[in-house]
Order: C-alpha cells, then structure tokens, then sequence
C-alpha cells in the first residue's frame, strides 16, 4: 500500500511542475481539432463527418456491436437533422438557460466510457436551431475524451439543451427521442 504523505509529495510535485507552453498546445491540441470537425460537420449536415469522431471501443467490444454503435450514432444524427432540424452558427456562451429540454447522441455506453483512460472535457457553445422558417437558439455541449497516453481525442456526447421549445419543437424532440429507443431495442 502507498504511503500517503509519499503519495501527496507526488501530487504536489505534479502540480509543482512548470507546464510549457508546447505541452499545453499538445493537449489542447486534438481536442480542439475534434470540437471544430464536429461543428463543421454539424454546419454541414455531414453526418458521416460526425460519426467518424466518436469513440466506438472496437478493441474492447465485438465487431457487430462496434457496428451497431457507429449505425445509431449515424441514425441519430440524419434523424436529428430530419425532425428537429440543423444547427449552425456556432457561438461562445457563457451561462446556460434554464429550464431547457435536450436531447443527445452518445456512442458507447457508461461503463465503457467510464473504464477508459479519458480525460474529459465539456464545451458549451449557443448554436441556432433551424427547420424551415423557424430559427431559434439552442444551446450544445459537446463532451470529448483525450487519451494523453495515445495523443488522441474523441467525441463522446452532443447533448443539445433547446431552453423552452414551443410545442411543435417539443413534439419533434419527442419523436426523435422515440425513434431513438425503438432503434436501440432493434438487434
């Protein structure tokens, strides 16, 4: 067992440490890179683009369930686009609205994520929520994964929070939300 003053003596000198500016940057860096692909992607409507910067775990699951995963991640995104409509215009925000209403692509599940080596970081960006002739502001977190071991970055969540969504926007929520659960029942 470790001594806990050796082990508090090894956190201080971590925090201690000068972090250089290049070390910064080459952390910063592939989550950066994530976080504006996925914009980009998002802006577009790419949904391929998008799904291929999620973390499916294929070395830790079976082949069809790594599949299964990249299918609804895809089908959450074009289903997003078609009932609730397109984000764009990707904006800093500095407090999040509250009540809301939100719905969120993952993809994998908890256990998975949470036996990982990520280290997590949320970013929360206002965004408008476009269908047709209705644009209202929505507001995105998008959750992304570093693993500092392999220098690389994924995107675990896009959750979208919609403050008080009229009802038809509601309906549309609701209907994504419940394709979404028949698509996760199917094998």
């Amino acid at each position: 067992m470790m001594d806990r003053r050796a082990f508090v003596a090894g956190i201080l000198t971590l925090l201690a440490a000068p972090v250089t500016a290049e070390a910064q940057l080459s952390v910063v860096e592939p989550l950066r890179r994530v976080l504006d692909q996925t914009i980009l992607g998002l802006t577009e409507g790419n949904v391929d683009a998008v799904s291929g910067l999620f973390r499916y775990f294929e070395e830790r699951i079976d082949e069809q369930r790594a599949l299964r995963d990249r299918r609804l991640v895809k089908l959450g995104f074009s289903s997003f686009r078609r009932s609730v409509g397109t984000l764009s215009g990707f904006e800093p925000i500095k407090t999040m609205s509250s009540p809301y209403v939100n719905v969120f692509v993952e993809s994998a599940d908890g256990d998975l994520w949470r036996s990982s080596s990520c280290v997590f970081q949320t970013n929360a960006l206002g965004a408008d929520l476009v269908r047709e002739r209705e644009r209202r502001r929505a507001e995105v977190l998008f959750e992304l994964c570093l693993d500092r071991a392999m220098g690389l970055a994924w995107l675990k969540r896009v959750d979208v929070h919609v403050p008080s969504p009229s009802r038809d926007l509601l309906d549309r929520m609701t209907r994504f939300t419940y394709e979404m659960q028949r698509a996760l029942r199917e094998p």
